[in-house]
């Protein structure tokens, strides 16, 4: 469960740089006029780091599970469900988490009153 829970650790750490980087565009004097860039870029930055962590993960999970060696193909499947069921949903869903909890501590986020990530 260690390389599972570093891996969910890193996902949330991305989204957190991709609000920065966010953040960082809609200061910056040559980009900050244009919403386009300032709020598609990071949009799309997130959607593919979620498609890449799902399919890397996906790999690492079927490995683990693998390497666990369960006497019974149930508790192997049941292993492999829970780790892509957790990490899938922590990866999809924790931009939602992270601009409800952490955007009222950081007032240079302020990614609610622009309209999202």
């Amino acid at each position: 469960y260690t390389i599972s829970f570093l891996l969910v650790c890193l996902a949330v750490a991305i989204v957190i740089a991709i609000m920065f980087f966010r953040d960082f565009l809609t200061k910056e004097p040559t980009v900050s006029s244009n919403t386009f860039v300032t709020n598609t870029i990071p949009a799309l930055i997130n959607s593919i780091q979620i498609a890449i962590f799902d399919l890397i993960y996906g790999l690492i999970a079927l490995r683990l599970t693998t390497n666990e060696n369960h006497k019974v193909f149930s508790k192997n499947e049941r292993s492999l469900v829970l780790k892509l069921f957790i990490f899938k949903f922590v990866n999809t869903f924790n931009a939602y988490f992270i601009i409800s909890f952490l955007d009222p501590l950081f007032t240079s986020f302020s990614v609610c009153a622009t309209g999202g990530i």
